[in-house]
């Protein structure tokens, strides 16, 4: 995809993203990033088709960097997070995603 619509898709998941967390949870998070706290993060994507491997971790790309622009990681590298992707078949398009501390 071209570098706009990955920007547009970045910024969409950045949205959601934000309005979904809470105040309380999202200044937490945010200090655990500052102070350089390695994080776990979890996603699972839902849909009625599977992905193979590099697919499916690159539909993920996004979601990481929105987390990052948020400040809720310090970064993606493993430094900072133990990234765990996976998926499931549904019905129901979605995404499920876990950030906590390590």
């Amino acid at each position: 995809m071209n570098c706009h619509v990955y920007k547009d898709l970045r910024n969409a998941w950045q949205h959601t993203i934000y309005a979904l967390i809470t105040y309380d949870d999202r200044r937490w998070l945010e200090a655990l990033a500052l102070q350089g706290h390695k994080m776990n993060l979890d996603i699972c994507v839902e849909h009625m088709r599977m992905f193979d491997r590099d697919n499916l971790w690159g539909a993920c790309k996004p979601v990481i960097d929105a987390i990052g622009n948020l400040k809720l990681i310090r970064n993606d590298s493993e430094e900072y997070i133990d990234l765990t992707v996976a998926q499931e078949k549904s019905h129901e398009n979605c995404t499920r995603i876990r950030l906590a501390r390590a």
